[in-house]
């Protein structure tokens, strides 16, 4: 299969990479490097089934015909998509458009966007955990609305085109995830706490806590939520559906 990856140097996206190329599929990974880092692909430069474009998904245009996508592009910490508020809306709602338009255009079998829990903004305390059904308390007009908005906006623009063309898309919804190649320097998401406290051990550093220690999270190793991703990308008779991609338990 001809797969093509968006951000597919980053965390998560050069780990699905990683098992496409071990699977002999394909794989065509586009990434502008913003947030994502060339080390994390460096071993498969060379493989008969790995290409790397340097690039962004705005301005790129596939050679040859697709059999699935897996648009993972954005950048995904707080610090950065604020520095880089227009980019991040761009590649998520400018980027998701262009490349459904391709996939309609290749009649590909499947579409995976990889959305966020974001999504969600700040449910009530009655809502954890969260389920899809949810639609979410989020703030349009914010210092994360970039990030917040442009997956909605993407999100929406995947149902429309599932709605008006049956195009084969379904969305991940994924929550904090944690593993090798994570960013260790990025210390300002809750889901890197886990990396954080590790490489502050291991430095020497005090490990630092926020608040009174008591709020929770959910911590998915980044195996399982492959796993997670690569079902729903090819489980059959999912086409337009949502799901949460996790770990149901939460930890102080």
């Amino acid at each position: 299969m001809k797969v093509l990856v968006t951000g597919g140097a980053g965390f998560i996206g050069s780990n699905v990479v990683d098992l496409l190329i071990e699977r002999k599929d394909q794989g065509i990974i586009v990434d502008n490097l913003s947030s994502g880092s060339k080390k994390n692909i460096e071993h498969l430069i060379g493989k008969n089934n790995f290409v790397f474009v340097q690039d962004d998904i705005l301005n790129y245009e596939p050679k040859e015909k697709l059999d699935y996508i897996i648009h993972m592009a954005s950048i995904a910490t707080p610090p950065l998509y604020m520095q880089f508020p227009i980019e991040t809306l761009d590649v998520n709602i400018e980027g998701t458009k262009k490349l459904l338009k391709i996939a309609k255009r290749d009649n590909v079998k499947g579409f995976l966007f990889m959305s966020t829990s974001e999504v969600y903004g700040n449910p009530p305390d009655e809502k954890f955990p969260t389920n899809e059904s949810f639609h979410g308390i989020v703030n349009s007009f914010g210092p994360r609305s970039m990030y917040d908005e442009g997956k909605r906006a993407a999100e929406a623009y995947c149902y429309s085109f599932f709605q008006k063309f049956n195009l084969p898309i379904r969305i991940s919804r994924t929550f904090n995830t944690y593993g090798p190649r994570i960013d260790v320097e990025s210390t300002s998401q809750y889901g890197r706490a886990l990396i954080k406290f590790v490489h502050q051990a291991i430095t020497g550093n005090p490990i630092t806590i926020y608040g009174d220690g008591k709020q929770t999270r959910s911590f998915c190793y980044i195996t399982d939520q492959i796993e997670g991703l690569f079902r729903l990308l090819f489980t059959s008779g999912i086409n337009g559906e949502v799901f949460n991609i996790g770990n149901s338990k939460e930890f102080s």
